[in-house]
């Protein structure tokens, strides 16, 4: 068995690497995806026989905002070239993450896998969805007319102690950074986006690694939302990592003039539970600690 992983200095990669040590993981040093040539080299290199896709161009709403033609071209490129590139060389099997965020805000929550298409999805990641979206249909198009293992996972919010800390950040890293520079600091408060009140839900990166590892060891290759389903406010949440750190005497300020996003995101994690009924997602709490630590205490 040779496993392909894309994105493997990403946040999901670096957690691959721990629970699939033997896989060969691909880079944006080893191979620029968004160029049919090079991925045509590397299937032609590394020959897998099982494809991760985890790769992807990422960032937050403003840069999305700023940025949409750079978010839709890439990642339509990348998802294409690598997910025709693995049929044409007789892959049999291939995981491509998608993200919970490309679901249309409809009328009724949690949404399930089959909701994907009832409407556009939020405008301020809009260019990044449609190209995720795009995957999708083609991943689900391969397994529907050639009957090969294809399958795609909608991921929740990830966050965990391989994460970046920049300016492209998920939302529990930018919060820990501003964190961080204010006990630095010493100033006593941090400043979020929008209200607070947009409601969300949180994915250890470690728990979704483990949950690719059984896929593959237990050979069910299916398409289903993945988070754990607890629904979190963004204020919630940043009061949780005030108090999980122990920094209750930082304030919490929020800037209306900053856009919230879509409201709820909130998924079904009722077809996940059907293939893994006992799998335990791990503690928030526990994580965010973890994370800290790992980041800004050593």
């Amino acid at each position: 068995m040779k496993v392909l992983v894309t994105g493997g200095n990403g946040q999901l990669g670096k957690e691959l690497r721990k629970v699939l040590p033997t896989a060969d993981y691909i880079t944006r040093q080893d191979a620029d995806l968004t160029k049919e040539n090079h991925v045509q080299r590397m299937y032609q290199h590394y020959k897998p026989n099982i494809v991760i896709h985890t790769a992807a161009l990422v960032g937050n709403m403003p840069d999305q905002i700023n940025k949409p033609t750079e978010y839709l071209l890439d990642n339509v490129k990348m998802n294409t070239f690598m997910v025709d590139e693995a049929l044409k060389r007789g892959v049999q099997k291939l995981i491509a993450i998608s993200s919970t965020g490309i679901y249309p805000n409809v009328r009724t929550y949690p949404i399930s896998e089959d909701q994907l298409h009832d409407g556009a999805p939020t405008l301020g990641f809009f260019s990044y969805s449609i190209a995720k979206r795009t995957m999708v249909v083609h991943v689900e198009a391969i397994r529907k007319q050639y009957g090969l293992d294809y399958c795609h996972l909608a991921v929740g919010n990830m966050y965990g102690s391989c994460d970046r800390f920049d300016e492209n950040s998920h939302f529990i890293a930018t919060m820990m950074k501003e964190i961080h520079q204010a006990r630095t600091t010493g100033q006593n408060y941090i400043t979020l986006y929008g209200t607070g009140k947009p409601l969300r839900q949180f994915v250890n990166a470690s728990d979704v690694a483990l949950v690719i590892k059984q896929i593959i060891d237990r050979n069910v290759y299916e398409n289903f939302n993945l988070t754990d389903d607890k629904n979190i406010s963004v204020g919630e949440m940043a009061e949780l990592i005030l108090d999980v750190l122990g920094f209750n005497d930082i304030l919490i300020q929020y800037d209306p003039n900053k856009p919230d996003g879509q409201y709820r995101k909130d998924v079904s994690i009722k077809k996940f539970r059907k293939v893994f009924p006992d799998f335990e997602f791990r503690n928030v709490r526990e994580g965010i600690k973890e994370m800290y630590r790992r980041n800004f205490d050593e």
